[in-house]
Parts: C-alpha cells; sequence; structure tokens
C-alpha cells in the first residue's frame, strides 16, 4: 500500500500544476480512444499524490465508461467477476515495485485490453517549496526550506518527516536514501538507477543521498549506519500519530549517540546491552511503560511486543529482550518468565549497588520509579539489542531524563547526562 493511501493528510488540497497536467493526460487517454478499451496504469512513487489525483477526476473516469481497480485486484485476481464483466476501461494506480506484477497480471487476463502507462512525477521545486512552507516551522528545526526541498526529492510525506527538529543534513540524507531504498527497492541492484528516478522525480537526489543508497545497498542488515532505518521510523510515527498516539522522535538528541551507534553496527563479539534508568518521574515512567508495552490484565502484568508503540518503528523484537521497572509507588513490574525474571532482578541489584557508589551528577532522588532494559543475542548478531537500544535511548534523551548504560557491543560502560548533553564514558 503506498503512502498516499495512508497518508491522505500529507497532500496538499488542490492539485499542482503537475498533478493538473498529469490528470489531463489521464482524461484524454480515455476520451479518444473509440472502441479501444484500454487499461491504464497511473505510476508514481509512495506518496506522490497518485490516490487524490484519481479521486479529483472519478466522475470524469466514469463518464468516459471507466472503472477504477486496486492494484491488489489486478495482482491477485481478487474481485474478478466485476472485472471480467465490465466492457469498458480499467484505471489503477501503481508504485515501482507493483508495476512488473500488475503488467504481467494484464497480460495474462486482461489481454484483450490496450495498456496505457501514464507517469505522476513527483513535485518540481516550486510546489515542494509550496509545501513546506504551509508547515508549521519549528524554531529547533535545522534544515532551511531549501534544505528540505533538495532532500524531499518533491515528495510531500519526506518533506513532512524533514521538518523534524534536531534533523541534520546528513541525517536528512539518510531519510532521503531511505525512501527510495524501499521505493525502487527491486530496481537497485540494476544499472537503471538513474533512468528509474529520472522517470519519477524532477529534484533529482544530490550526491550525498545516492552516496547512502549505495551504503544501503551494500549492506546485509539495511544500513551499515544507524540512521539508514530513520525513514522507516519517521513513517512508523506518523501512522502512530494518525491513531492519535503520540511517540517521541527517533532522532538522538547528543551527537555522540549516533557515532556510538554506528560504531555499534561494526561489531559483533559481545551482542550485549543493558539500560538502567535509575530516578524516573510518573509522568515519564508511564511514557516509557506505553513505549516498550507493558499490559496489565485482571490477574498480573507483563511486557508485551503487541502493546508496544515504539518498538515497530525501530525494527526490534523482544527475541532475548526483557525489562523490569518500579513504579514511584514501589511497585514492580517484569517478565512472566521466572529464568529471565530471576536473571534480570540480579542485573538490577548490580546497577543499583552502583549507582549508590558512584557520585553521579545525574542523581535525582525526588524521583523515585525505576527502570532497566536488557537485550542480548548470540555472538556477531548485535542488529536486535542494538535496534533495542537505539528505541530507548533516543526516547530518554527526547525526554531528558539521565541513564546508565553497561555497553557490551561497544565495550564501555556510561552515562548520559541530560544537563550537558553528553555521553560520559565511566
Amino acid at each position: 500500500m503506498d503512502l498516499e493511501r495512508r497518508e491522505k493528510f500529507f497532500q496538499p488540497v488542490k492539485l499542482t500544476p503537475t498533478q493538473e497536467q498529469v490528470a489531463q493526460v489521464v482524461v484524454d487517454k480515455l476520451t479518444t480512444t473509440g472502441d479501444e478499451q484500454l487499461f491504464l496504469i497511473l505510476e508514481g512513487l509512495s506518496g506522490v499524490g497518485k490516490s487524490t489525483l484519481i479521486d479529483k477526476i472519478s466522475v470524469d473516469i466514469g463518464r468516459n465508461n471507466g472503472k477504477v481497480v486496486k492494484p491488489l485486484d489486478v495482482i491477485y485476481h481478487h474481485s474478478e467477476k466485476p472485472i471480467k464483466n465490465w466492457r469498458g476501461h480499467f484505471v489503477t494506480m501503481a508504485v515501482p515495485t507493483e508495476l512488473e506484477d500488475i503488467l504481467q497480471a494484464a497480460t495474462e487476463h486482461l489481454s484483450e485490453l490496450s495498456v496505457v502507462q501514464v507517469v505522476l512525477p513527483a513535485m518540481d521545486e516550486s510546489e515542494i517549496m509550496f509545501v513546506i512552507k504551509s508547515l508549521k516551522r519549528d524554531s529547533k528545526r535545522n534544515l532551511s526550506d531549501k534544505e528540505i526541498a533538495t532532500y524531499s526529492l518533491g515528495i510531500p510525506y519526506l518533506a513532512c518527516q524533514l521538518s523534524t527538529p534536531g534533523l541534520t543534513e546528513s541525517s536528512a540524507a539518510r531519510v532521503s536514501a531511505g525512501y527510495l531504498s524501499q521505493s525502487l527497492r527491486r530496481r537497485l541492484d540494476t544499472k537503471d538507477f538513474f533512468k528509474v528516478t529520472e522517470r519519477y522525480l524532477k529534484i533529482a537526489p544530490n550526491s550525498d543521498v545516492l552516496s547512502a543508497v549505495k551504503e544501503i545497498r551494500r549492506s546485509l542488515f539495511g544500513g551499515r549506519k544507524i540512521y539508514d532505518e530513520l525513514y522507516h521510523a519517521f513513517r512508523i510515527q506518523s501512522e502512530l500519530e494518525s491513531r492519535g498516539i503520540v511517540e517521541e522522535s527517533p532522532l538522538f538528541v547528543c551527537p555522540e549517540s549516533e557515532e556510538i551507534y554506528n560504531a555499534m553496527l561494526k561489531k559483533g563479539e559481545d551482542a550485549w546491552i543493558d539500560i538502567y534508568v535509575p530516578f524516573l518521574g510518573q509522568s515519564d515512567f508511564d511514557c516509557i511503560q506505553q513505549s516498550v508495552g507493558f499490559y496489565e490484565d485482571v490477574w498480573d502484568g507483563t511486557y508485551d511486543q503487541h502493546f508496544a508503540t515504539r518498538t515497530n518503528m525501530f525494527l526490534a523484537d523482544y527475541r532475548k529482550t526483557h525489562f523490569w521497572s518500579r513504579n514511584p509507588q514501589g511497585i514492580e513490574f517484569t517478565d512472566r518468565d521466572e529464568y529471565a525474571k530471576s536473571q534480570i532482578q540480579e542485573l538490577v541489584r548490580e546497577y543499583e549497588d552502583r549507582i549508590r557508589q558512584a557520585d553521579l551528577s545525574v542523581r535525582d532522588k525526588s524521583k523515585t520509579g525505576t527502570f532497566l532494559a536488557h537485550s542480548h543475542d548470540h555472538g556477531g548478531l548485535v542488529r536486535n539489542p542494538v535496534s533495542i537500544g537505539w528505541m530507548l535511548e533516543s526516547l530518554l534523551q527526547q525526554k531528558g531524563v539521565p541513564y546508565f548504560v553497561h555497553n557490551r557491543i561497544l565495550g564501555a560502560d556510561y552515562i548520559y547526562n541530560p544537563e550537558i548533553n553528553k555521553i560520559e564514558i565511566l
């Protein structure tokens, strides 16, 4: 399902000049065919406004004996009777990753129709600048309007993501590269990459974006740098917001953390990370519980990934991952698994002793909630512990909460001090 079908609120109310021009091409194709039946495919990248355009001209499509069909109905032959019984034109939409399957299905099942492909390109610079200027400007936003336009590639949805406070230009390149990697994943291994982007984009990806795309292509796990998955994190965050669920930004507030996690992705001797939060107020405690999926039923409470609001942003799972917490009222919550419970409680005692012994500048005895996360995997498999760490460290930094990390992947212990926004190696 492409983005404009999920994220319609990112599209301008009126069609842009580019969309108006393409809409007229579609209507003209349907009008001037005579007795010939067309199978018209409106092509375009995710989020360029294909659904918006089709909605705007739906009356014209119907007036010219046309029927709009869903891409999946064509590919998997859903609603086969209505398709077979229709004696007019068909109009559908396709992102590049669907196009090959749609063309094959049309050849096999709608061979009596003439296939016509019409491309809806992304916005040009003037069109996307209009969208950017209509967005609410945050004073903490790092990127200029011009930079957002460049890295948005003319995609309104990307422009919204790139307006996130704290996003640097290098991270913006990662967001754009992540978008292209997902949108063109079947074509990334071909020599036609530039031809494909020229076909669908009016704002070409710059050298930073192209370098980031190459790095993603070379990596088995989706990226050699932690922010290679930033586009996915922002996309899931937006989906949560559309359901009324607020989650903090996936960005680290402390620049050192990005460097730490990039280094972690290149290591693999000891896949283990613990994150201990000694001092939590009630609101921050509740926020963490929601993010990691604490679920309290009639008999008991536990942490369940299905109830987590933050986990999917980071492609993390709870395999070999455990949580423990104690709310400001002194009530403890942990895994139901007895072995995991005993193991993590040993870690709690160890880290409580270390906090008592250490003269930490982050000490705050007025906040009595506590939280511990542990994640490990077999040697060399660092990806999930890294994802769990990114998920929680970014959350805690966004909330301005101090914490301690035992990071065996990096081979270091450190604390985050929000008063000076620094990682302090112990």
